[in-house]
C-alpha cells in the first residue's frame, strides 16, 4: 500500500488535459472515498469529459489504478474484509482469452496493475475481473468474482463506471450481459460510460433498463449468497436467469428533474438550455425533442444539457425530455421564424 500511495502522489498534481467525452459521460465528481484510505483527495467539477487520473497514465499506460466491491452482505463463510482483501486482479484480452497483468487488492479494496511490459491495442475492450477464493481458499468453499469491461481511449482507460476504475456489482451485471448476448448483439464498448453514476445506468444499444436491474439483482443474490455470480447467471429463451434463485429486484434510481429551459424563444439552429439535476445520463439521441422532432445535443452536465431547435414550424412548440427510456418532463418553447436574441425564459437557481 506504501508504493501505491508514493505512486498515486507523484501523479496527483498531473491531470490530464481536458477533452471531450463520449455522450452521457460528463462528470461532476468529489471522490470522497480516497480520503478514508488514505489517498490523495481529489475534487473533480464541471462539464468537461474528465477522466480520474488514478484511472489513467498520461502517455503509454505505465499502470492500471482502481478499486473493487464485492458488495453488501455476506453468509457467515465469509465478511466483507474477508472477500475484498488480497483479491486478484487480472487484465484479460477477450481476442486472445489471456491474461495480460495481474496484481492484488489491499484490504480497502484497491489495486495497482504494472503495465509497463505490454501495451493495449487500439479499440479493444478487456476484461478486468476481481476473484477470491473464500474462507482463506479452503477446499470445498466458494469463490467471489466481479468484473468490468475496459478501454483505452487517447491514452486514458475508461470503463463501464464514468470516473475512478471501479470493479462492483453494478459493472458485473452489465458484463455479464455482453459476454451472454455476445457482441454482436450487445457491443461491448457501447457499455463504456455507460453508467453516469455508480448508481445510474443510462441505456446502451439491447441493453434496456430491466435487464439492467434484473441481471443486478441476480448478481447482489449470488455474492450475498458466496456463489460466483458470472457463473450463476445464465441467458435462456429470452430472459435472463440465475441458479441462486428469484432475487429482490433492485430498484431503478429516481429519474432527472427538469426545471426550466432557457431562452423559450429560439430561432431553428439556435441552442436552449435544459435546466435540473441528473441529466448527465441522457443519452445523444432521442432523449430531447422539439415539436416531435429530434434535437441534436451539443453538451451534458448533471445539471443541465445544451441542445439545438431543429427543423420545426414556427409558433409554440412541446419540448420532450426523456432519460433511459423515461419521460421526465414537457416544457414550452415559442420557435422564431428567424434568429433572435435571448427573449423571456427565466434561469433556475
Amino acid at each position: 500500500m506504501e508504493n501505491e500511495v508514493s505512486f498515486l502522489a507523484g501523479r496527483s498534481n498531473r491531470l490530464p488535459p481536458f477533452r471531450p467525452g463520449r455522450s452521457g459521460r460528463a462528470l461532476a465528481l468529489a471522490m470522497g472515498t480516497l480520503a478514508s484510505s488514505s489517498l490523495p483527495t481529489l475534487a473533480l467539477a464541471g462539464c468537461a469529459g474528465l477522466r480520474h487520473p488514478l484511472g489513467a497514465s498520461p502517455g503509454a499506460p505505465l499502470a492500471l489504478v482502481g478499486q473493487v466491491s464485492f458488495g453488501g452482505e455476506r453468509r457467515v463463510q465469509a465478511t466483507m474484509n474477508d472477500v475484498q482483501g488480497s483479491a486478484t486482479v487480472s487484465l484479460i484480452d477477450t481476442t486472445t482469452d489471456t491474461t495480460v497483468a495481474t496484481g492484488l487488492t489491499d484490504s480497502s479494496g484497491y489495486f495497482h496493475l504494472d503495465l509497463s511490459s505490454w501495451s493495449p491495442t487500439a479499440g479493444e475492450v478487456y476484461y478486468l475481473e476481481a476473484i477470491k477464493g473464500l474462507d482463506n481458499n479452503v477446499a470445498g468453499h466458494d469463490a467471489a468474482r466481479v468484473r468490468t469491461l475496459l478501454e483505452q481511449v487517447s491514452g486514458n482507460w475508461e470503463s463501464v463506471e464514468v470516473g475512478f476504475i471501479t470493479i462492483d456489482p453494478s459493472t458485473t451485471a452489465l458484463s455479464i450481459i455482453e459476454s451472454l448476448r455476445g457482441p454482436s448483439v450487445v457491443a461491448p464498448a457501447s457499455l463504456i460510460g455507460s453508467m453516469p453514476t455508480p448508481t445510474y445506468f443510462a441505456g446502451a444499444a439491447n441493453v434496456s433498463q430491466s435487464d439492467f436491474t434484473t441481471v443486478l439483482a441476480y448478481v447482489n443474490a449470488a455474492l450475498t449468497a458466496n456463489t460466483d455470480p458470472v457463473d450463476a447467471v445464465v441467458y435462456s429463451n429470452g430472459s435472463y436467469e440465475s441458479t441462486v434463485g428469484a432475487p429482490v429486484p433492485t430498484p431503478l434510481p429516481p429519474p432527472p428533474t427538469i426545471f426550466t429551459l432557457y431562452p423559450q424563444q429560439a430561432a431553428i439552429g439556435s441552442e436552449i438550455t435544459i435546466y435540473g439535476r441528473g441529466l448527465a445520463g441522457i443519452a445523444a439521441s432521442e432523449s430531447i425533442s422539439v415539436a416531435g422532432a429530434t434535437a441534436s445535443i451539443a453538451s451534458t452536465c448533471p445539471g443541465l444539457v445544451v441542445t439545438t431547435v431543429p427543423k420545426v414550424s414556427p409558433g409554440p412548440a412541446q419540448v420532450l425530455v426523456s432519460v433511459g427510456g423515461s419521460s421526465a418532463a414537457t416544457l414550452s418553447l415559442t420557435v422564431l421564424a428567424t434568429q433572435s436574441s435571448d427573449v423571456g425564459g427565466v434561469v433556475a437557481p
